[in-house]
């Protein structure tokens, strides 16, 4: 997107999170992370991305797809089915009496057959690790960590190129958020998908993200690796972000002993943080790398 302008209307929801002159660029196979405060304008970003909001000044770029401030835009179905987006709470969404009908839906409404459907239904279920045996199932039998996957299996179907998703795990448990979390980076590392979350959650992004927008007032803050916006604890407290307790703790221990912000290498912050830890406690380190398909933590 270059230079998008949005403003809702006066008095409708989510007024205030309009875009100010928003200019980013999501690499292809990218694991993108969107960031900020309540308001600063994350989910009216993500809508512009597939072409349900439409800028007021500037374009979207997506492929050979422009979307241009007032230009008619005739592709909206086709940018649809390559731009997957999946809303906060999407399994409220499911409405069929089973996870087959739901998951065939999206393919049939773009001309599938019915085996054609059935078959990126069972593609999107073995795409999140879910067993073909759910297919029969009504969402009612289904967890709540189930009905979130099956509902993004929804999207999934489709075969985009792109997964768009507003907070995935909000409400989620946190054993639900690791996996749903571990789920899409598989996606996107193995599966080549372009994956785009929007999460209030920093500690729950940094170790898949590849790089971060942080937004603040519908402007752009920060773009750049996760790693380094890991290193600038102050800037991520001016938009209003809350930090999460390990780097709240990491920079007390910083100021209280005069310790060196970690250099914006190609750690993670929980390795940062733990070798911190360690070399203020004369410890040795012991730290686990992050791996393809699993978060990194300390031991």
């Amino acid at each position: 997107m270059v230079d998008v302008h949005f403003r809702y209307p006066d008095g409708q929801p989510g007024e205030s999170g309009g875009l100010n002159g928003v200019t980013w660029t999501v690499r292809d196979g990218t694991f993108a992370a969107v960031l900020g405060a309540s308001g600063s304008g994350k989910s009216t970003l993500l809508q512009h991305l597939n072409g349900l909001l439409r800028p007021a000044r500037g374009e979207i770029r997506v492929g050979d797809f422009r979307i241009e401030a007032g230009k008619p835009f005739r592709e909206a179905a086709a940018l649809r089915r390559r731009v997957g987006l999946v809303f906060q709470f999407p399994e409220q969404q499911l409405f069929a009496e089973t996870l087959e009908q739901d998951l065939g839906f999206g393919p049939k409404n773009f001309g599938a057959t019915d085996e054609e459907a059935r078959e990126a239904a069972r593609r999107a279920l073995r795409l999140l690790g879910m067993d073909e045996s759910l297919l029969t199932a009504g969402p009612e039998q289904l967890s709540d960590g189930q009905r979130r996957k099956a509902a993004i299996a929804t999207v999934l179907a489709m075969d985009p190129d792109m997964l768009v998703l507003d907070e995935p795990t909000v409400s989620l448990d946190q054993a639900s958020r690791d996996e749903l979390m571990r789920l899409l980076h598989r996606l996107c590392k193995r599966e080549g998908k372009t994956v785009v979350v929007v999460s209030h959650r920093l500690e729950e992004v940094i170790p898949y993200a590849d790089e971060c927008l942080l937004l603040e007032r519908g402007r752009v803050r920060f773009q750049g690796p996760a790693e380094a916006l890991l290193a600038r604890p102050r800037l991520l407290e001016e938009a209003g972000f809350p930090l999460p307790p390990a780097l709240r703790l990491s920079r007390l221990l910083a100021e209280r002993f005069h310790l060196r912000e970690p250099p914006a290498s190609g750690r993670t912050g929980a390795e940062a943080f733990a070798e911190r830890l360690c070399r203020l406690l004369e410890l040795p380190a012991a730290l686990h790398g992050r791996e393809d398909d699993g978060p990194c933590g300390t031991g």
